[in-house]
């Protein structure tokens, strides 16, 4: 995978007003609940850019006191049309909210990460640690083995503790376990947070599973290839429930043989909770995206389009009012490369007419995105591998 996104601007008021009183709240890759909950108060918080010069910067999570986020680190150099090996020299970085003079700290550096990632890379937060993926090799695994690290959240040493071997699609936690999806062997996995040498596979679905949450009793989760499902959290061996199936996208195509077919197949990817909605991105290109929404209980296999004509959706947040997401936008038109082509944009939960509400136009590749009570934070890779951005902006 490589990027390669124009200029950033940003315009936004000289401050906000943000969160105080930290407690921290289970979240996970762009899955987080509404964090106003936990985080309530009146810390000014300066609005733009929180940090410059990250390398590469995907996914992100937040608290009321920091924000947390994964560098892809240095990319691989390209072997004919296609990068050879993995990302090196990654970090996972935390910054106050309220900033921190453009110098983030690192809570772990010389990560490595794998090149199968079509989405913010998995990183997940609970009232103590930072949990993340990634492909860094241990003394006891040959290289490209993937593993689910932990780190305080007050950092730790440079040395985070293993988890749990395997590769995560998608993360998410509740307090007590962590829960992924491992796209390459299509299955729900889950661990105590205290960690485990093999991880439980809750469910084996047929089709690869990709954006994960969790909520007091249950486990969601997306198909690529048009479906969302859900089991209940110690029952999930048992019994799965299909909320969402066969989701087509745009007009009949005819392929170059004359075949016909009814629709592009819809490219799901992350969720996000609140108390009664699954949120999904859609992240098709070309127009073809949208941000749907499906009630927990079920919505008779016909979500909600609370956006369509977007392209290429990438991360989503939710609160208790509106659904917040990053588009990277086509940034090749008419086979040339085209800057700055991506935005940050909201919707109410209720609906918008179709109409969202742009918080920020012209980013240059924005990922991970993440809320609390008062603002959004979202990440960009940027026009090179070393002016990615974290970024701060009034909901």
């Amino acid at each position: 995978m490589t990027m390669n996104f124009g200029v950033f601007a940003f315009t936004v008021a000289a401050s906000l007003t943000g969160g105080s009183g930290c407690g921290g709240t289970p979240v996970g890759s762009g899955a987080s609940p509404d964090a106003s909950s936990v985080c309530t108060g009146g810390n000014s918080v300066s609005a733009g850019v929180l940090a410059t010069g990250q390398h590469m910067p995907s996914g992100l999570a937040v608290d009321c006191a920091n924000v947390y986020w994964i560098n892809m680190g240095t990319p691989p150099p390209p072997t004919g049309e296609k990068p050879a090996g993995p990302y090196t020299d990654g970090q996972v970085m935390k910054c106050a909210i309220a900033g921190c003079d453009n110098h983030p700290t690192a809570l772990a550096s010389g990560r490595q990460q794998g090149l199968t990632h079509g989405t913010p890379l998995p990183i997940a937060l609970d009232a103590t640690s930072v949990y993340w993926n990634d492909t860094t090799p241990l003394s006891s695994d040959p290289a490209g083995s993937a593993h689910l690290f932990k780190c305080s959240l007050g950092g730790c040493n440079n040395a985070p503790e293993m988890l749990a071997p395997g590769f995560a699609y998608a993360l998410s936690v509740d307090g007590s376990s962590a829960y992924w999806t491992t796209y390459d062997t299509s299955q729900i996995a889950t661990c105590p947070i205290g960690g485990c040498a093999s991880p439980t596979a809750s469910t084996s679905p047929a089709l690869p599973p990709t954006g994960i949450a969790v909520d007091a009793a249950s486990i969601y989760w997306a198909v690529e290839l048009g479906g969302l499902m859900k089991c209940a959290i110690h029952e999930c061996s048992r019994s799965v429930t299909t909320l969402v199936t066969g989701l087509r996208v745009g007009p009949p195509i005819t392929d170059p043989s004359g075949m016909t077919y009814s629709g592009a197949v819809s490219l799901l990817r992350q969720i996000a909770l609140d108390d009664a909605n699954v949120y999904i991105v859609d992240s098709y290109g070309s127009g073809l995206g949208r941000i749907l929404k499906c009630a927990k209980n079920g919505c008779n296999n016909s979500p909600t389009t609370l956006a369509s004509g977007l392209s290429g959706a990438v991360g989503i947040a939710v609160d208790a009012d509106n659904v917040y997401w990053t588009e990277a936008g086509d940034n090749i038109v008419a086979g040339q490369m085209v800057a700055g082509t991506g935005r940050v944009a909201k919707c109410a939960i209720g609906g918008c007419n179709d109409s969202p509400t742009v918080i920020a136009a012209n980013q240059a590749g924005p990922t991970g995105i993440a809320v609390d009570a008062m603002h959004v934070y979202w990440a960009t890779y940027g026009g090179s591998a070393t002016d990615g951005k974290i970024t701060v902006a009034a909901k």
